[in-house]
């Protein structure tokens, strides 16, 4: 079980991070009250209810044309299947390939590698004598901008029992003004498309509790800014790191509306009527 090594404001020592989790991937966690473990809402999950999909659909079809156009093979396979119900499972392996062929995960694997060197800075513990240099100017970037922030804690893992959501930070940092903020850290090229759902999943760790899964113990996050959130901008590739104050107070209150959303899309509002 690996552990976490940074101390937040209310603990000390490491936190084990590993957390048991049901077949989709939502964590178990056993509620405040005791009893059976239930699967809580990962909160990124929560807060994509809140998202205007239009673009990320248009940027699926888009990779999708284009790796059909890259691969003779995948084009062969598109013309001779006809869509029917039979076809989906080879139609959703087909888009998954074609989107592959068009390097739609170089942009994600990157961002992943630039998103544990932070990491490994911000511990002072790690090997970074090679990082690749085509990160190392972003990796700057990323030092110079938040030289006068102090890492509190990272990659910590909370629960929202209020609407039974859970997951992990990207940090804890004291701003030079003094004030300890949930930061997260997004290597994505434009941050406007994102800003607001980063926004509510930083309200929502700041009104959360650290979880041990051993004892079952919530450490609530006491002294964090629950008022504005820190989104630190690292595009991958660029050698920029821009930072932005996000407003967090209206997040409660979005995470319920993205409940009621999920809730309402689970509903069966189509009833039978034989007049």
């Amino acid at each position: 079980m690996s552990t976490q090594t940074f101390s937040s404001p209310n603990s000390t020592g490491p936190i084990p991070v590993e957390i048991e989790r049901d077949r989709w991937g939502r964590p178990l966690i056993v509620p405040p009250e005791g009893g059976k473990a239930k699967a809580y809402t990962r909160i990124s999950t929560l807060c994509k209810a809140l998202d205007d999909s239009n673009g990320l659909l248009k940027w699926y079809g888009r990779m999708t044309a284009l790796g059909v156009a890259r691969r003779p093979d995948l084009l062969a396979q598109a013309a001779v299947l006809t869509g029917a119900e039979e076809d989906k499972r080879d139609l959703n392996a087909l888009v998954d390939e074609a989107m592959e062929a068009a390097g739609s995960t170089q942009a994600a694997n990157l961002g992943t590698a630039l998103h544990r060197l932070t990491e490994i800075a911000d511990r002072r513990d790690g090997d970074l004598s090679k990082i690749p240099s085509h990160l190392l100017a972003d990796l700057d970037a990323y030092m110079e901008a938040t030289a006068n922030f102090e890492v509190v804690a990272a990659e910590r893992f909370v629960v929202v029992d209020e609407v039974q959501a859970a997951g992990t930070f990207d940090r804890l940092m004291r701003c030079p003004d003094g004030k300890v903020r949930v930061a997260d850290i997004k290597t994505g090229k434009d941050t406007h498309k994102y800003a607001l759902t980063v926004a509510v999943q930083c309200g929502l760790y700041a009104n959360g509790a650290i979880y041990d899964p051993e004892t079952h113990k919530r450490t609530p996050l006491d002294g964090v800014d629950k008022e504005t959130a820190l989104l630190i901008h690292l595009p991958a590739g660029t050698g920029t790191c821009q930072l932005y104050l996000l407003d967090i107070t209206s997040a409660m209150a979005a995470s319920k509306v993205a409940v009621a959303i999920r809730d309402w899309r689970k509903s069966s509002i189509a009833i039978p009527y034989n007049p």
